[in-house]
């Protein structure tokens, strides 16, 4: 059974893991801004703390997580990510869920183009595209083009 549920300090390395391993083996052409230390840092030190961090879990094992905030009257999802080897077994899709239960409308995010993977992932469930980057220093850390998605109202399809 799926388990969805705020993160604590003592899910930070999950949580680094889930983001390192993702990143990695799912998005292997999207370079890394920071290395891996650096990474664990900024989870143990400004995410967890600072966001709204929810994880998912199997059981006692983070299999994915996502970070939600309200920002300028909307909602966004500024982290998703699954363990590589829990893509396509429904953890994505239940995290979007519950964040699109908590977010006011509209939900936005921004998803790297050179992930396909993951921008067919949300426009499937109803995210459309509002503005496409071409990439830049002033644009992301990575520097590269990204789409910024909105979901208008609460209609999420699986």
């Amino acid at each position: 059974m799926l388990n969805i549920r705020p993160a604590t300090g003592r899910d930070a390395a999950a949580v680094a893991d889930v983001l390192l391993s993702s990143r990695k083996t799912l998005m292997p052409a999207i370079p890394l801004a920071h290395d891996n230390e650096s990474i664990r840092k900024w989870v143990a030190l400004h995410l967890i703390p600072c966001g709204h961090v929810l994880v998912a879990e199997r059981g006692a094992r983070v299999l994915g997580f996502c970070a939600l905030a309200e920002r300028g009257g909307c909602g966004w999802v500024d982290q998703l990510y699954v363990r590589p080897e829990a893509v396509d077994s429904g953890i994505g899709s239940a995290l979007l869920g519950y964040a699109v239960c908590e977010l006011p409308f509209p939900v936005r995010l921004w998803c790297f183009r050179d992930n396909p993977r993951a921008c067919q992932f949300y426009e499937r469930r109803g995210f459309e595209v509002l503005l496409k980057r071409e990439g830049g220093a002033a644009d992301n850390e990575e520097g590269l083009p990204d789409i910024l998605y909105q979901l208008s109202d609460r209609r999420l399809e699986d």
